[in-house]
């Protein structure tokens, strides 16, 4: 279950998003007689992209007590999905900048062997200063196979780039994106 609500009662300013979940594991190929919360996960994988330098949402706290998890995130304060800020009335010049950010993030997350695992408009959101974060990180994973298929379900699913801007992506990712 995630609810979003304000962050007072975990001591921050503005409004966060709570994640739980009870009794959801995962078993990685990696751990497969461990079985691990998708919510654990996703904290790793947080802190992992966090040490990438990539744009995330902040945590603001984290606990697993008797097979419940609980993750609270820190909202990207008016964030907008990509397809809907592409579509918007920013200056041309304002949406390359953002596609710029967009290929060197996805860049920096692939070229040190990671894979988001569900990149597409809705787990790629841009602020009002046109930074752009990635989000829901709960099928990242370090695999350096897959990032060749990250990618194509970034062009599957991310049909909003016009010919300028898709190639401003490829340019900036290093040319083959």
């Amino acid at each position: 279950m995630t609810y979003k609500t304000s962050g007072h009662r975990y001591g921050v300013n503005g409004m966060v998003y709570v994640k739980t979940q009870s009794d959801y594991f995962t078993r990685p190929a990696y751990r497969v007689f461990l079985k691990t919360a998708t919510l654990a996960r996703e904290y790793r994988a947080l802190n992992s992209a966090i040490e990438l330098g990539l744009s995330v949402p902040e945590i603001v706290f984290f606990r697993e007590n008797d097979g419940v998890t609980e993750l609270v995130l820190k909202e990207i304060l008016n964030g907008i999905p990509l397809n809907q800020y592409l579509s918007g009335s920013d200056s041309s010049a304002q949406k390359i900048e953002v596609v710029k950010n967009l290929a060197l993030q996805i860049r920096r997350l692939h070229f040190r062997g990671w894979a988001h695992g569900a990149l597409g408009n809705d787990h790629i959101l841009v602020g009002p200063d046109g930074l752009v974060s990635l989000i829901d990180l709960e099928k990242m994973g370090w695999n350096a196979s897959k990032c060749g298929t990250d990618l194509r379900r970034f062009w599957k699913r991310t049909q909003c780039l016009n010919h300028e801007q898709a190639a401003c992506f490829r340019y900036w990712y290093g040319g083959s994106g």
